[in-house]
């Protein structure tokens, strides 16, 4: 890796054109051979590949990349001897403190100035931390926080019975309590006891607690074990 004074060359994976733009217009102006890589349509392996041939010192990855989440680039990228920098719109802490884990060397918001992604690529290219141990700890912590509360939330997705997991699915698609029970043949009564039995097992205070955790754990319902009408599926 080439130290302060030393040419760095870029590959800058982005998909907002006006970013990368600015991007690009910022790097080069700095000293820096940027090559830009198109996510678009294309599958993990092909943009990793085609990042690798650049033969980039540092990539800039954002996380919203269509079709895929760059997050998914981070760690082929990173044990290709890649220096990752994401630089992304998200300020959950978790969601950095997973790009870490995965072999980022730092994480910035697009909010910040963009002296302090030139700063993150200098201190880089100088062999320096791009990141404080104790932000990086602190970041980690917030992730793997986040991987035991979603651990725990699936073990208690895993007790509902058969007829409640289709009833929170249905849930999660949208569909009311009273076109389940339509759908169902059953009373209205029948399915708020089901949805009552779900809150209790999932120790959440309401029917929309029950469909966030499911959506937070990335639960995926069983297919219905009967036909429901195109209308509970809106």
């Amino acid at each position: 890796m080439p130290g302060d004074a030393g040419l760095i060359r870029i590959a800058l994976v982005e998909d907002q054109p006006l970013f990368a733009e600015a991007f690009d217009i910022v790097l080069t102006h700095a000293g820096h051979v940027v090559r830009r890589v198109s996510p678009r349509s294309s599958s993990v392996d092909r943009v990793a590949a085609e990042v690798l041939r650049q033969k980039p010192h540092v990539a800039l990855l954002d996380l919203p990349l269509e079709p895929t989440d760059g997050a998914h680039l981070v760690c082929p990228l990173a044990l290709a001897g890649v220096a990752v920098i994401v630089v992304t719109a998200t300020t959950d802490p978790a969601r950095h403190g997973e790009c870490l884990h995965l072999g980022a060397r730092a994480v910035v918001t697009k909010s910040a100035h963009l002296e302090t992604v030139l700063s993150r690529i200098r201190d880089v290219g100088a062999g320096r931390p791009a990141v404080s141990h104790e932000q990086r700890t602190t970041l980690l912590t917030c992730y793997r926080n986040e991987q035991a509360r979603d651990a725990r939330s699936a073990a208690l997705l895993q007790t509902l019975s058969p007829r409640e997991s289709e009833v929170l699915g249905e849930l999660m698609r949208g569909t009311s309590v009273v076109e389940i029970a339509r759908a169902a043949f059953v009373a209205e009564a029948t399915v708020r006891a089901q949805v009552r039995a779900i809150r209790v097992k999932l120790g959440v205070p309401s029917q929309l607690g029950a469909v966030g955790l499911a959506f937070r754990a990335g639960w995926r319902p069983p297919g219905p074990s009967h036909p429901w009408p195109a209308s509970a599926h809106p």
